[in-house]
């Protein structure tokens, strides 16, 4: 009896951490959603050579920032 109540409270904790974790991850996608609308609605204004590669570089590292989070969210569930 103890061990399946033991069980049975892990499993419930389990899923309550998958659950926000899920909810975590989407609030995450969307929060680079939007970081990554305005970077576009900013470099389609006019900018130099130099504020294009910038901009450029802003994107990346805004894709690589939600990779690395993503991951460590996956990390986390498993």
């Amino acid at each position: 009896l103890i061990l399946y109540l033991v069980w049975r409270i892990h499993h419930h904790l389990d899923k309550n951490i998958k659950k926000e974790l899920h909810k975590a991850e989407n609030v995450i996608h969307k929060s680079f959603d939007l970081l990554r609308e305005d970077v576009i609605d900013y470099d389609n204004a006019k900018l130099t050579s130099a504020e294009h590669k910038r901009m450029s570089g802003i994107k990346k590292d805004v894709n690589d920032a939600e990779k690395i989070i993503t991951k460590e969210i996956k990390d986390i569930e498993s």
